[in-house]
């Protein structure tokens, strides 16, 4: 079969596979690429969708331009639906990375580790919705290194622009040491202190778990991290 006259295009309301006098809608949505991520291990695009309302922000990984089922397992939306074949999705990615060329190839560092990172000599702390350094906040993905999401179970890092933060730490400092005995909550306080360091330790080969918490059974140490400390 002759595929020299084919081309994916953009429409208003989706995308369009033509090949030949053949032109069918492929899409129920419409990427507008805005940043590159660049990761250890893989990349990803942020992407802008409009199906037709805009949701912004949304991060597909390199997986997703495989085909059809990878594509189907990173739109989360019901009303986005992708109509066509496994080639018209390998078509999309060429097109994305167009789109990002002509916007002068807007890109960052990216990360599926949380937790502190050094570059050239300076330490950021990326969480999963910022990034923070000693003097600066930058939410979502406009930080110099930036969390790529992953499919394991992570930590939520939680608003840090909150009017009442000075109240809400007080109190917490205050009750968190009362939730348990001193030989219980303090080792946990401890240890969910050091966890934004573990990438730090391993720079000089110590090797820390993400979760090094031991006590007797039924002493809290499950329900302590779920219930307090995760959130």
């Amino acid at each position: 079969k002759d595929t020299d006259d084919w081309e994916l295009t953009i429409g208003e309301d989706g995308y369009y596979s033509k090949r030949g006098k053949s032109i069918r809608r492929v899409s129920t949505f419409v990427l507008e690429p805005t940043l590159l991520l660049k990761g250890e291990e893989q990349e990803a695009i942020v992407c802008n969708v409009h199906s037709p309302e805009v949701t912004k922000d949304v991060t597909f990984t390199r997986k997703a331009f495989n085909g059809r089922n990878g594509l189907d397992k990173e739109l989360p939306n019901v009303a986005w639906q992708w109509l066509g074949r496994d080639d018209d999705v390998r078509q999309l990615l060429p097109l994305l990375l167009e789109q990002l060329n002509e916007r002068g190839l807007p890109r960052t560092r990216a990360t599926g580790v949380l937790g502190l990172h050094t570059i050239d000599g300076h330490y950021y702390f990326v969480g999963d919705s910022c990034t923070i350094d000693s003097v600066d906040i930058w939410p979502n993905k406009t930080g110099p290194i930036v969390y790529l999401e992953t499919n394991r179970e992570h930590p939520v890092l939680g608003n840090l622009d909150n009017s009442d933060s000075g109240t809400y730490n007080s109190s917490l400092l205050n009750l968190i040491p009362q939730l348990n005995e001193p030989s219980v909550i303090w080792p946990i306080i401890g240890w969910y202190c050091a966890t934004p360091l573990k990438s730090i330790f391993e720079l000089y080969g110590i090797r820390f778990p993400i979760l090094n918490v031991f006590g007797t059974k039924g002493s809290g140490k499950t329900t302590l991290i779920q219930r307090v400390f995760m959130p």
